[in-house]
C-alpha cells in the first residue's frame, strides 16, 4: 500500500497539499506473466456485432480478496493505493481486458480527485464521484483496447488535491497478434512529385487458413491490393501512390481484414490498420521534408505562430507570393513571406484561435510560385483547438 501525505509512515509516503494538483500517471508496460498484484484485472465483453468479437473466451478470474488499508493517519488530504500494479498478461489483441486500481482516502481532510484522463484511446479509466471523505474507499476502473499488439505503454493522468507529485501506476499487457502488419508506417518519405510509387507491406495472420477479406484507404487515390500467399505464409500487399497526386503531404489509413478459423477452429473476422505517410516534392521541397504541415494545438481565442520553410532542389532562387488562406476556425488569420537561410522563403502562419473548441481544425495556404509545373502549391494547416 502507498500513502501520499504529510505523515511519514510505515508506507512509502509524500507530501500532499491542497493548493497544487497532482499528476497520477498510468504506464501502461509488458509483460509476460498474468497478473501477480492486488489490483484486479478481468476480461471484458465487447459489445454485440463488434467485428472483432468470436474466437475464444477466457475465464474470468476470481474476486480480489477484501482490502483494509487501515485508518486515515495523515493530515490534509492523502490517498493509498492497494497496488501500483495492475497485470493484464497475455491476450489475444481482439479481446478487451477490464481492471480497477484500489485507493483509499488516508488523510483528515476530503480527498477530490479532479479529472481523469488518457492520454490514448484505447485506455480508458471511469471513477464513480470525485470526493472521498477520509477512510473511505474508491476505484479507477480501466479498461484496455488494444490498437496494435506486442508490448505497450500507455498512461492515465489524475489530478488531485494530494500534491506530492505524480504517483505511477503501472499496466501490464501483451496482446498476441492476430493479424501482424510489417511496417505499420510505410514511409515515403520525400518522395518525387509526378512519379508513380509502390510499396509493399507484408500481413502475416496468425494461421495460414486466413484470407485477406477486404483493404480500405481513407485516402481514395491511394491502392492497396493483396497477393497470393507465399509458402511461408506472408501476404503481401502492393501499395501505389499514383503519379496524379499534388504537391505537398501524402497521408493514408489502410484497413485491412481477414477473416478464418482461430486456434479453436471457430470463424472469425478481425481488422486492422497502418498508415501511409510522405511528401510528394518538385523542385520546391519544405526543409525538413517532414515539416510540410502548418500544425497547431492552442485554447480558444489564443493568438499563435506557426511556419514552414520552402526551398529548391535546384537551388535556384525561389518567388512565392501568397494567393489565398483558409483557416474557418481562426478568428484571425493572415500569411506572410519571409527570407530564409541560404536562398530558402519562409511561410509564417499568423492566427487568433476561435472561441469554439475543435478536436481537429484545418485549413490551407495557397502559394504561387516561379517554378515551372509547381506554380501554385498548397501548404496543409491542421490542429486543436482546446488542449482538454
Amino acid at each position: 500500500m502507498t500513502i501520499r501525505t504529510q505523515i511519514l509512515g510505515p508506507a512509502r509516503v509524500a507530501a500532499v497539499s491542497a493548493a497544487a494538483g497532482a499528476a497520477l500517471l498510468l504506464a501502461l508496460a509488458a509483460c509476460d506473466d498474468p497478473a501477480t498484484s492486488g489490483a484486479a484485472a478481468t476480461p471484458a465483453a465487447r459489445p454485440a456485432g463488434d467485428p472483432a468479437a468470436g474466437g475464444s473466451t477466457t475465464a474470468a478470474r476470481p474476486a480480489p480478496a477484501a482490502w483494509d488499508p487501515g485508518p486515515p493517519n495523515a493530515e490534509g488530504p492523502a490517498i493509498a493505493f492497494e497496488s501500483e500494479v495492475l497485470d493484464f498478461g497475455r491476450f489475444r489483441e481482439d479481446e478487451l481486458r477490464s481492471g480497477v486500481f484500489r485507493f483509499a482516502s488516508m488523510g483528515s481532510e476530503p480527498l477530490r480527485i479532479l479529472s481523469v484522463k488518457a492520454t490514448c484511446g484505447c485506455t480508458v479509466p471511469e471513477l464513480a464521484k470525485s470526493v472521498y471523505e477520509p477512510g473511505e474507499q474508491g476505484t479507477i476502473a480501466i479498461t484496455f483496447d488494444p490498437t496494435s499488439p506486442g508490448e505497450q505503454s500507455k498512461y492515465v493522468n489524475v489530478i488531485t488535491n494530494a500534491a506530492a507529485g505524480p504517483i505511477r501506476l503501472e499496466v501490464k499487457a501483451q496482446p498476441a497478434a492476430i493479424l501482424e502488419i510489417e511496417p505499420r508506417i510505410l514511409h515515403l518519405d520525400a518522395a518525387r512529385l509526378g512519379e508513380t510509387h509502390v510499396r509493399t507491406v507484408e500481413l502475416v495472420p496468425m494461421t495460414p487458413a486466413f484470407v485477406v477479406a477486404s483493404v480500405t484507404t481513407t485516402n481514395p487515390s491511394i491502392r492497396a491490393v493483396p497477393g497470393p500467399a507465399r509458402a511461408d505464409g506472408v501476404i503481401p500487399l502492393e501499395v501505389t501512390v499514383p503519379s496524379d497526386l499534388p504537391w505537398g503531404p501524402v497521408f493514408s489509413w489502410v484497413e485491412v481484414t481477414v477473416a478464418g478459423p482461430d486456434e479453436t477452429g471457430t470463424p472469425i473476422r478481425f481488422s486492422s490498420r497502418f498508415r501511409v505517410q510522405g511528401s510528394l516534392y518538385g523542385d520546391v521541397v519544405c526543409e525538413p521534408a517532414i515539416m510540410n504541415t502548418l500544425r497547431f494545438g492552442v485554447e480558444p481565442g489564443e493568438r499563435f505562430q506557426r511556419e514552414v520553410m520552402l526551398a529548391r532542389r535546384s537551388n535556384q532562387p525561389l518567388e512565392l507570393e501568397v494567393a489565398s488562406v483558409e483557416f474557418p476556425a481562426a478568428a484571425q488569420a493572415s500569411v506572410r513571406i519571409a527570407p530564409g537561410p541560404s536562398g530558402a522563403q519562409r511561410v509564417i502562419l499568423e492566427a487568433v484561435a476561435g472561441q469554439q473548441r475543435a478536436a481537429l481544425a484545418r485549413g490551407w495556404v495557397e502559394l504561387r510560385t516561379n517554378v515551372p509545373g509547381e506554380e501554385t502549391i498548397t501548404i496543409p494547416i491542421s490542429g486543436k483547438i482546446g488542449r482538454d
